[in-house]
């Protein structure tokens, strides 16, 4: 008898791991669909150039998937179908559902610059800029763009010089960094008035206090302050 217990418990966790082995479910390979872009992933037209699509294509494996196209903008809030023509950065989102059901997605980003302004009447363009906060990180590189709004009205992308966007890498959703919604206004040259830009992400607002221009550089060079801590910012910023 003792010879029969000690078979039986040697061979009774062979007998549950088989049991659970056969119970596991088989995997399934899943394919998802990928897009394929012709040209470039950025795409940055002259002033007045109008956007024509390069080519996408969707597949799963080999079969052609039909893509569903909706373009967003990063700046001025456009939602729609086609790329705008307004100055603004645009994201055209491309999306396909294969027969699975499982969708794959791509975006495309196409900068539609302003008309580049004398710098003295008319700030629009496209600027390099450098924005450091005092006692502070500095950035350089940021890409900031001033359109007109109409008449001698200005909006800038983000009145820090995208500093948190860009510079710390905040990233773009919402424009929750961004200082939307701020205006400059030349009155006379020299003479500016300036309306805040509100940083969703933080609460808070942010008002450009000073500037001034070299049209001979192609300079911006402003100050401004945020109602927070540590919150008074130099940017410079040159005209592309």
């Amino acid at each position: 008898m003792k010879n029969l217990k000690y078979i039986l418990l040697a061979i009774l966790p062979v007998v549950l791991l088989s049991s659970c082995a056969e119970d596991m479910p088989t995997g399934e390979l899943i394919t998802y669909p990928t897009i394929v872009f012709t040209g470039e992933n950025t795409v940055t037209l002259a002033p007045g150039e109008t956007y024509v699509e390069p080519g996408v294509d969707a597949f799963q494996g080999d079969a052609v998937l039909p893509l569903e196209t909706s373009v967003t903008s990063r700046y001025r809030g456009y939602s729609g179908s086609e790329v705008g023509s307004d100055p603004d950065v645009y994201y055209v989102n491309y999306t396909a559902t294969n027969a699975d059901g499982f969708v794959g997605t791509a975006a495309r980003t196409v900068i539609v610059p302003p008309i580049a302004g004398d710098m003295v009447t008319d700030l629009s363009g496209m600027y390099t800029a450098t924005t450091t906060r005092i006692g502070g990180e500095s950035y350089s590189g940021m890409q900031v763009m001033i359109w007109p709004e109409g008449g001698n009205t200005f909006g800038i992308s983000c009145n820090i010089g995208h500093f948190y966007a860009d510079g710390r890498a905040f990233g773009t959703a919402d424009n929750l960094y961004l200082g939307a919604g701020s205006t400059i206004t030349v009155n006379a040259p020299g003479d500016y008035t300036f309306t805040s830009g509100f940083f969703a992400g933080f609460g808070i607002n942010f008002t450009i206090t000073s500037m001034t221009v070299n049209a001979a550089t192609k300079t911006i060079t402003w100050s401004g302050e945020g109602n927070f801590a540590n919150s008074v910012w130099d940017v410079v910023a040159v005209q592309q």
